[in-house]
């Protein structure tokens, strides 16, 4: 494989999976800045490794483990500060989250089909809350609404999304 078109594929799937991975670290790292750290060292030792990563395998499950000796090397550099968990704790949550790996991504599926069936309106204000990460403030402003009307809009999308969720669930429509 040439090297542009390694490039592209490395791209493609870090783009794809950024949240999930980003949502992994902090998970295992509650602090905000240190898990940023530690994603940006992440990426960086993602590419470095990614000759040996085979196309078609589980990106995301790769890249949760290079991410997990990345939050233990880290605590590891930090070890002289106060430790609020030991590291039995890191790999207990970090077992957990590889056993419910399955089930969360069937809810992210279910998401994503229940955010396609929402209404333009309530779409564009999941869109810019979520993916765009706008303060409410500013989509109150864009839409012309106040912001207290935008919150119970928020309130009212996610109670929505929640049903839709549990019905596709139980449904096994989501996979």
């Amino acid at each position: 494989m040439t090297e542009i078109p390694r490039i592209d594929e490395f791209i493609r799937l870090l783009t794809s999976h950024e949240l999930r991975i980003r949502g992994y670290i902090l998970s295992l790292v509650p602090n905000w800045a240190d898990s940023e750290e530690i994603l940006q060292e992440t990426f960086v030792i993602l590419w470095r490794k990614f000759d040996n990563f085979r196309v078609g395998t589980n990106f995301f499950a790769w890249a949760c483990k290079i991410a997990r000796y990345e939050v233990m090397a880290y605590r590891r550099k930090k070890s002289r500060q106060k430790l609020i968990f030991n590291d039995e704790f890191i790999h207990q949550v970090a077992d957990e989250i590889d056993t419910m790996r399955g089930e969360l991504e069937d809810r992210q599926q279910a998401l994503a089909r229940c955010i396609m069936k929402l209404p333009d309106k309530d779409k564009n204000i999941v869109e810019q809350k979520y993916m765009g990460r706008i303060p409410i403030k500013d989509i109150a402003n864009n839409a012309q609404r106040s912001v207290d009307a935008i919150y119970k809009s928020l309130s009212r999308i996610r109670r929505v999304l929640f049903v839709c969720i549990q019905n596709k669930l139980a449904s096994g429509e989501s996979a």
